[in-house]
Order: structure tokens, then C-alpha cells, then sequence
């Protein structure tokens, strides 16, 4: 995992900016019986403007994405 994180506040930011990227692996993939192989990869990124006055702005991008394996759930 990596974040950069440039906000003028934790809790409640006004200015700056965030990014972050994750990169997740379940499974090692080597046992050929084994079916739980899954790779994601998650990506952040905020922005945060000051508009003048007491006016600010803030959005954010978030984006999530899998091999094509069977994704696991629980039954």
C-alpha cells in the first residue's frame, strides 16, 4: 500500500490532496486444488480546493479492479 496525503486537516480537510493505492492477494496460486487466487488493485484520489471567502470544494475518485478469477464469497 502507498498514501500520500498533503491535507491541511485529518478530520476535516479543506485544502490539499490524498492518494492512495492498494494492491491486494489472496491465495498463492500454486496448488493446482486450490481455489482462492484472487489479485485486486484499489486506487484513491481526493482533492480539496478553497473557493474564496467560506466557500470550499471538495471530490473524490475511487476505482477498484480484479483479475478475472471466480471472485470468493461465503455461502
Amino acid at each position: 500500500a502507498f498514501t500520500r496525503d498533503c491535507r491541511d486537516s485529518k478530520p476535516y480537510p479543506l485544502k490539499g490532496y490524498f492518494l492512495g493505492i492498494g494492491i491486494t492477494k489472496l491465495g498463492l496460486g500454486i496448488l493446482q486444488n486450490s481455489t482462492l487466487d484472487v489479485l485486486y488493485v484499489e486506487a484513491t484520489a481526493k482533492k480539496y480546493w478553497h473557493l474564496g471567502n467560506r466557500f470550499y470544494f471538495a471530490t473524490d475518485l475511487k476505482g477498484k479492479m480484479s483479475d478475472n478469477n471466480p471472485q470468493p464469497y461465503y455461502r
